[in-house]
């Protein structure tokens, strides 16, 4: 834990040392006519608008089989960049570096480095109230999960397509977003699904999976915001050969906690905690803590 929030203070000072020492211009937000801070992927668009993210998340799971017992540690690094061709439209891109402690059954323990899958998005606008300061927006979402993976299981040892770090699958993504924005309250959700097109590690071809968000926001001031809010996610059962696998699939939700806070006009930083209220998975999976560190730099 402690090695998580080192590495991801320092990437908060690489981002923030990345600000030009001249005076900066109007902020993102002013174009769009509200001043609500929102998180990578969420904000309103705004013609040539581009932001860069650099992102830091820890998470933890563990995989048991009788009286075999799997536990993996990950933190993953996330580069994106987001590009606003109009005031409708915001295409994004984010390439994950993942590093991953395991502690296998026989208790060896393995650090390793690969690629996650690569996601690539497009979100429209469907719906605004109105053209400029909107307080309701709807939106859509397509996207596609790329087979980008780096292939580190272990063959000989137990669940080892568990400890992957994607499915290396070619993984379609359809799904609608609302936001509401009132002032120092502000509310983002969104639901998503995704439907593997084609089998990945192992000859395993995922089951799809219902993704969903609800995040509310108090903004006391220009600067700072805190969010409290819940994800849930429902997986399909996967199939291998053509069959289903029992030990697959199931349902979980995390509650998530965290604040955004600009100390530059082109600079938002997003901390975030979440943790498991309930969860019902098969195969012997439990996840754990996951934390966010974020730098979001606005480059024009």
């Amino acid at each position: 834990m402690r090695t998580s929030l080192r590495a991801g203070l320092a990437l908060l000072v690489l981002v923030a040392a990345a600000l030009p020492a001249r005076r900066a211009r109007a902020c993102g937000t002013c174009s769009v006519g509200d001043p609500t801070l929102t998180a990578f992927g969420a904000g309103l668009p705004a013609r040539h608008r581009v932001r860069a993210v650099a992102a830091l998340r820890t998470r933890r799971e563990t995989v048991t089989e009788g009286a075999a017992r799997l536990e993996l540690r990950e933190r993953r690094l996330e580069l994106g960049l987001a590009w606003a061709p109009s005031d409708r439209w915001v295409l994004s891109a984010l390439v994950p570096v993942v590093h991953q402690r395991v502690t296998w059954p026989n208790l060896a323990e393995e650090r390793r480095w690969g690629l996650g899958d690569a996601a690539l998005q497009a979100r429209g606008v469907l719906w605004r109230d109105r053209g400029f300061a909107p307080a309701h927006v709807l939106s859509g979402l397509v996207g596609l999960e790329l087979p980008t993976a780096s292939d580190l299981a272990r063959a000989e040892q137990l669940a080892s397509d568990d400890a992957q770090p994607g499915s290396r699958s070619w993984d379609p993504t359809a799904g609608l977003a609302y936001a509401f924005f009132g002032g120092a309250f502000s509310l983002q959700s969104a639901a998503t699904l995704l439907v593997p097109l084609s089998e990945g590690f192992g000859g395993r071809r995922p089951g799809p999976t219902l993704r969903l968000l609800a995040l509310g926001q108090w903004q006391p001031h220009e600067v700072i915001g805190f969010r409290l809010g819940a994800t849930a996610r429902v997986d399909g059962r996967d199939r291998v050969d053509g069959a289903r696998d029992a030990q697959s699939g199931g349902a979980l939700v995390k509650g998530t906690a965290g604040l955004l806070l600009a100390p530059h006009p082109r600079l938002l930083l997003e901390a975030r905690a979440s943790l498991p209220v309930w969860q019902e998975r098969r195969g012997g999976h439990e996840d754990g803590f996951a934390m966010f560190l974020g730098g979001i730099l606005e480059l024009h």
